[in-house]
């Protein structure tokens, strides 16, 4: 499961556009790009599953691109969009819902859920989950 939570880590990490640099590199503090540093690589540092602070950056990405995407379509469509993120509500035993769902013109464009035992892992699987989909699709 470990080799499972660094790819999906990396994979967030690609999506926000972090990148890899050396160990022996210094980054001085008037950078603005994400950087990290570690002798055996970079990926095991990546906290995304377990880190709220890392993990937001991700979510304010994917509600930035998915209201871009909205306003560039409504003079022609019509849309509804809702996110939830970490909410508490008891389904199938797991206490913990995070959810995308955009509709397009009555279409359904996506819609991802995870309800899990943890917020933070109910937030960080649907996150994966809409890299993973809009590797595919185009938004």
């Amino acid at each position: 499961m470990e080799n499972q939570i660094e790819y999906d880590n990396k994979l967030i990490a690609d999506y926000l556009g972090w990148k890899q640099v050396p160990s022996q590199l210094k980054i001085g503090s008037d950078s603005n790009e994400q950087v990290w540093s570690h002798e055996k690589g970079w990926i095991s540092e990546l906290q995304f599953h377990s880190n709220w602070d890392d993990l937001m950056l991700a979510v304010d990405k994917i509600e930035r691109e998915i209201y871009d995407y909205l306003m560039s379509i409504k003079d022609s469509h019509e849309f509804r969009y809702e996110t939830q993120w970490g909410k508490f509500q008891w389904s199938n035993y797991k206490p913990f819902w995070s959810a995308i769902s955009v509709e397009v013109q009555n279409g359904l464009l996506i819609h991802i859920s995870h309800c899990v035992d943890t917020r933070i892992e109910s937030v960080w699987l649907t996150i994966i989950d809409y890299i993973k989909w809009k590797k595919e699709n185009e938004i």
